[in-house]
């Protein structure tokens, strides 16, 4: 306060304390300074090819005051890489008093990388001596380098799905692939075709998507179920285009050019047994066979009968039930594997044939033998003429649960003895007086045996012979010891009288 001025003299105020007072006017407008950037012409984004090859320049700018020496950094923080894709570092800017702009310049590196859209961030920071940097736009500038090189991928079948085998009622993957770039989704496009593939799949085209950096994906197959025997069907799959997302179509997903690389093979494997199942028909464990008979054993093909298939078995020693202690008669005994027939045997069950007879055969000889068991097994089948097909497509036909049986053979010539004479007919004259007629024990010895000759009345178209009178014979018996064999004789004589008579029989 300077002055005071009254114009009346009385009661004249005076100054107090304090009599002065500091007004401060605040900092303002920025004296140091407000840094941005921008790019040429005042922009603050660009989007360029990577074969751009015009010199990229930018500015820095010192808004508002231009006070004392103060600077400024800029941070690279897009995803492009410094050197290998643009020429250009980080670096710190000093302003003098009184400058207002820095320029920035860089130039962009083209190589055969593929890659996707990629970014150079110039992102201002780290200002010093009072000045500051501008919040928001113009704080940094972006350059978008576009997706080149085939940078979302070349789309084609992997080897390993160029030729699939896929089962029936199961989701099965098969697996596409993308070389040399994965960057961006890529949505790939497919179809399915061949015999009755509507009847047989549940989608016969669709998409699959390949998500940002994967280099692989599946097309997923989906075969309708059902109950009827099949053979193997082909089809073929085949990637019929593609669709880049998220990255400039300049560097997106293409189709690989080799046409062999975009079709695979599917082959529909064969299903619910359409060569069926081969196994003995009854659930009969034991078998009769006498030797030198006709078998009785049956087969039967369950399932499917597409095809002719080649059924291999054999004949072995062995038993399923358990046998007798002791040889003997009622007993039962292994085998030898010389009453068998030698090796594996084979035989054709033809198409659309659900059963048949097995040919078996127990080879006939004259060795007295009791009964005797071996086993019959079926050892493995196959299709006679196979499919042209991958093999693992192939669902071969099978043997059932019903694959072994025991073979009871009877027993034969005679192990205890064949008794018989030494003639079936014999014709003599009235004057042959004594005949010595032979009884003998053949074949077999085992155990004690015995046996009585009589006369007996055979019907026949010849009298009979009166005994005593045409013959003289006393019935008989005949014994042999265990182990006994040979001859036993008896006497029958012939009475010679005057009588006129015709053919007469005698019967023993």
């Amino acid at each position: 306060l300077l002055n005071i001025s009254v114009t009346n003299p009385l009661n004249i105020p005076s100054f107090g304390d304090p009599v002065e007072a500091r007004v401060e006017i605040a900092r303002s407008d920025f004296p140091n300074g407000l840094f941005r950037v921008s790019l040429a012409g005042n922009i603050t984004s660009l989007v360029i090819q990577e074969n751009y090859t015009d010199l990229i320049i930018g500015t820095i700018y010192r808004d508002h005051g231009t006070l004392g020496t103060v600077s400024v950094h800029y941070s690279l923080v897009g995803s492009a890489t410094s050197v290998s894709d643009f020429a250009l570092a980080e670096a710190t800017f000093v302003f003098n008093p009184g400058e207002s702009q820095k320029p920035i310049s860089f130039f962009i590196e083209e190589d055969n990388v593929a890659e996707g859209d990629e970014t150079i961030i110039i992102q201002l920071d780290q200002p010093t001596g009072g000045a500051e940097v501008i919040e928001g736009v113009g704080s940094r500038v972006t350059v978008q380098i576009d997706a080149n090189d085939n940078g979302g991928g070349i789309i084609s079948f992997a080897i390993d799905s160029l030729s699939s085998v896929i089962e029936e009622d199961r989701t099965n993957p098969i697996r596409i692939i993308r070389k040399v770039g994965s960057a961006g989704q890529a949505l790939v496009t497919w179809v399915l075709t061949g015999y009755r593939v509507e009847e047989e799949f549940t989608s016969t085209n669709g998409t699959a998507l390949f998500e940002d950096g994967l280099a692989y994906t599946f097309i997923y197959l989906l075969p309708r179920n059902d109950t009827l025997a099949e053979t193997p069907q082909v089809y073929t799959l085949s990637i019929t285009g593609v669709t880049s997302v998220d990255i400039a179509q300049t560097g997106g997903a293409i189709l690989d050019p080799e046409p062999s690389l975009l079709s695979a093979v599917i082959t529909l494997a064969e299903s619910d047994m359409p060569h069926g199942v081969a196994e003995l028909t009854s659930n009969q464990t034991v078998y009769t066979q006498r030797e030198g008979a006709v078998s009785t054993i049956l087969l039967s093909r369950k399932f499917g009968v597409i095809g002719d298939i080649r059924l291999y078995y054999v004949s072995e020693v062995g038993n399923l039930t358990a046998l007798s202690e002791e040889v003997g008669p009622g007993q039962r005994a292994l085998a030898s594997q010389s009453d068998l027939t030698p090796g594996i045997q084979s035989i054709i069950i033809p198409e659309n044939v659900t059963s048949l007879v097995l040919p078996l055969t127990v080879i006939a000889d004259n060795v007295p033998e009791f009964a005797e068991v071996f086993i019959l097994r079926l050892v493995s089948v196959e299709l006679t003429d196979p499919p042209d097909v991958d093999p693992t497509a192939l669902k071969p036909p099978t043997i059932g649960e019903s694959s072994r049986a025991e073979i009871y053979v009877p027993q034969n010539d005679g192990p205890q003895g064949i008794l018989q004479f030494s003639f079936g007919r014999l014709e003599v004259q009235e004057d042959a007086g004594v005949l010595n007629i032979s009884l003998s024990r053949v074949g077999g010895s085992y155990g004690p045996a015995s046996c009585r000759v009589e006369l007996t009345g055979v019907p026949s178209n010849l009298p009979i012979a009166t005994r005593d009178t045409d013959y003289v014979f006393q019935s008989v018996t005949f014994s042999w010891s265990d182990g006994e064999l040979g001859s036993r004789v008896f006497e029958l004589e012939i009475q010679d009288d005057t009588d006129p008579e015709s053919r007469e029989a005698i019967y023993l």
